[in-house]
């Protein structure tokens, strides 16, 4: 029994995706035992991962649904539009972290300062969770460039 090379194409692709949100998952759980010491609270770190993960990817489909919305399709990439892209993105993992934090702890005092910090570990998470993406992504002829064409 041989395996199409278009059946291994789509593993990989789906192996890909599983490391990106994997790395995403982890980096929120560890996060989570960080806040339990921070705010002197137990919250299960794991759901706190699952539940950040879930909220990251919805919104962040939000946000690129947004921008997509309203970016002019006549837009060079060097016009500091990817700086607006960046800060829109930065605030809306601030108001994710606001929104776990509070899901999961009691109103703490630090809450804005710690969704801030948040947002910074979710950017540093974006390293390694997008290397072990396009490390196990299989090379699709010019699909990355069409992909990354618009942005």
């Amino acid at each position: 029994m041989s395996v199409a090379p278009q059946d291994l194409d789509a593993f990989r692709v789906f192996l890909a995706i599983f490391a990106f949100f994997g790395v995403k998952l982890l980096g929120y759980a560890s996060a989570g035992h960080k806040l339990n010491a921070a705010f002197d609270q137990k919250a299960n770190a794991w759901r706190l991962g699952f539940a950040r993960t879930a909220m990251g990817f919805f919104g962040g489909l939000a946000w690129l649904g947004i921008w997509i919305l309203f970016l002019p399709p006549e837009t060079e990439p060097s016009s500091g539009w990817q700086l607006l892209f960046s800060v829109g993105l930065f605030a809306t993992r601030t108001i994710e972290w606001r929104i776990t934090i509070w899901l999961f702890y009691a109103s703490p005092k630090r809450a804005l300062a710690c969704s801030f910090m948040g947002a910074i570990w979710s950017k540093i998470l974006d390293g390694p969770a997008w290397l072990a993406f396009l490390v196990l992504l299989p090379p699709i002829k010019g699909a990355m460039a069409a992909f990354f064409a618009p942005i």
